[in-house]
């Protein structure tokens, strides 16, 4: 018995001197909130595309954070929408969008628009360390959303197909995760993007505001 204790100290003990040596890494367990919206309409016909990366990079967020909170919504109007981004330390967007508003879509069919002047009343964004808001001509919004207090925000300068807007969140979100700083990540979706969809379909126009160094 007394052996089997011993045994179990120096096993404890290596494994202690792993960690610290950085032979073993540990994961970080920092409770971060994490918000992933695919928004759509009831009918429009590329709802999937919306929100079918949501299950992947939720599950990503809980591996590399084991005490992430994830939320996941597919229906959202726009007043619970930035309420939810004060929140957030990370909030993933795919709706559509324009220069000046992106859009909400509550779940009884109601469509309506989180402004840029509704961004710029509201209260700021300080918790918010990355919001990628793969919506079309949405660099304006991801402008103001970063000027609000948001470290890093991603938009795009022209229309970005549906299609391209899942390949974008879903590359990010594993590259970032994986310890990538944000422009590399966000690089490396792109291409991810061109290779599965080819070129054309909006992902070149992502631009990025803040803190392009961030990392995971």
């Amino acid at each position: 018995m007394k052996k089997l204790k011993l045994r179990r100290v120096a096993v404890l003990a290596l494994v202690v001197v792993m960690a610290i040596s950085g032979v073993i890494e540990l994961k970080a367990s920092t409770g971060n909130q994490v918000f992933l919206y695919g928004l759509h309409s009831q009918n429009q016909i590329d709802h999937g595309y919306h929100c079918t990366w949501m299950k992947r990079v939720g599950n990503l967020y809980q591996k590399y954070d084991s005490s992430a909170v994830v939320t996941k919504r597919h229906h959202s109007g726009a007043k619970n929408l930035y309420e939810n981004m004060k929140k957030a330390n990370y909030m993933m967007i795919l709706t559509h969008g324009s220069k000046t508003s992106i859009s909400g879509y509550s779940s009884n069919g109601t469509v309506n628009s989180l402004t840029i002047n509704e961004i710029l009343q509201g209260p700021r964004l300080s918790r918010l360390k990355v919001c990628l808001l793969t919506a079309c001509t949405s660099y304006k919004v991801a402008e103001t959303i970063n000027d609000m207090g948001a470290r890093t925000a991603i938009g795009f300068t022209k229309t970005i197909y549906s299609n391209a807007a899942n390949e974008m969140q879903t590359y990010f979100n594993k590259y970032y995760l994986l310890g990538e700083k944000v422009v590399d990540a966000v690089f490396h979706a792109y291409k991810a993007s061109l290779k599965h969809l080819g070129a054309g379909k909006g992902a070149e126009s992502y631009v990025i505001y803040g803190d392009i160094y961030q990392t995971f």
